[in-house]
């Protein structure tokens, strides 16, 4: 996962320890979400249930962080524009695949495993979908290597 420090209305102290804050919550929160996975595979509901929460609760301070930065940055460049935008659409889009992995354990653990297996199969596209704004949040950040550290 890389790191990027975006310079704006911030002190430079403040934006490091945000956008550090911010890459870690989304680090730990798809370990969380991939230990869930891990674990509905071995049918520990319970298990799964646990970590899909604390995932959920890692993509959620991260937006509220985002959030912040993006209410309080005036003087933000298009590219820093994007890029904000394109973490935002990826934790949101992290954020629903847990939600939908937490029905699919429901749904599971409750032997419906038609619309378990439903809720699971969207979780996985929403975090594929994920995936794709993660790519180009990094390619930002390799194309723009002067306005990102």
């Amino acid at each position: 996962m890389a790191i990027a420090v975006i310079y704006v209305g911030f002190s430079m102290n403040e934006l490091d320890n945000s956008m550090s804050e911010i890459s870690d919550n989304i680090a730990a929160g798809d370990k969380e979400y991939n230990e869930a996975v891990d674990l509905i595979n071995n049918k520990n509901y319970d298990g799964a249930l646990e970590k899909v929460f604390y995932a959920s609760d890692n993509f959620n301070k991260s937006l509220e962080n985002l959030s912040i930065i993006q209410n309080n940055s005036d003087n933000l460049s298009d590219i820093h524009n994007d890029y904000i935008n394109t973490i935002i659409d990826e934790v949101e889009l992290k954020r629903n695949a847990a939600s939908n992995l937490i029905s699919a354990i429901y749904y599971l653990r409750n032997n419906d495993n038609t619309t378990g297996s439903s809720y699971g199969s969207e979780a996985n596209s929403l975090m594929d979908e994920a995936m794709v704004h993660q790519n180009t949040r990094n390619r930002l950040i390799e194309d723009n290597p002067n306005l990102f550290r």
